[in-house]
């Protein structure tokens, strides 16, 4: 069952809810439009060609008015582990916060290996 997390409004005409699922699907959707981000369903098929492989699935979890999602990924040898974090850090934060008007995404990156 999907947890929900509701989207504040300004209208007196009811409330809106969002799924965990619907926030994952938003951060699958950055990753995808992101140049050398591969989407993986498990290790053994990582592309050598990405810089960053993130491993499906990516877990959200739901929070007073916000959201937490969790990422594993690899990420190739020779590259700033740091820097391709947060860089996927902002981006999915940016676009989550941009389209639910949710303040409050936390992006977790458990990096599990090297390409």
């Amino acid at each position: 069952m999907s947890r929900y997390v509701e989207i504040k409004t300004d209208t007196k005409y009811g409330m809106s809810a969002i799924s965990s699922k619907v926030i994952s699907d938003i951060a699958y959707g950055v990753l995808e439009d992101m140049p050398s981000i591969c989407l993986c369903q498990n290790a053994e098929e990582i592309d050598k060609k990405c810089k960053v492989c993130v491993i499906k699935p990516i877990f959200c979890r739901m929070n007073d008015g916000g959201a937490t999602l969790y990422l594993h990924v690899h990420i190739q040898k020779n590259e700033n582990a740091s820097d391709l974090c947060q860089n996927i850090q902002r981006e999915i934060s940016e676009q989550i916060q941009s389209m639910l008007e949710l303040k409050k995404i936390d992006v977790q990156i458990k990096i599990d290996g090297i390409i």
